[in-house]
């Protein structure tokens, strides 16, 4: 039970200090691409007992734009 209030203590923490030094926006979409990411890794390979969705070559062009976007974040403002 006290691992779960440590990782949360964790997580806040870092959360902050990344917020703090590149900003919320751009914290924002560095976190969703890092899930959608992940996603298409979890359903590529079944983890945690899912059923396995092989990736394709049609969701790459979301993932580029995704990138994309993150870049103008970045480095256009």
């Amino acid at each position: 039970a006290y691992l779960g209030g440590i990782c949360g203590l964790l997580m806040v923490s870092f959360t902050s200090l990344t917020i703090y030094n590149i900003g919320n926006v751009l914290f924002t979409c560095i976190s969703i691409c890092g899930q959608i990411f992940l996603s298409i890794v979890i359903d590529h390979f079944g983890l945690f007992g899912i059923k396995k969705t092989s990736f394709n070559l049609k969701r790459i062009p979301a993932l580029i734009l995704i990138a994309i976007g993150v870049l103008i974040i970045n480095f256009g403002g």
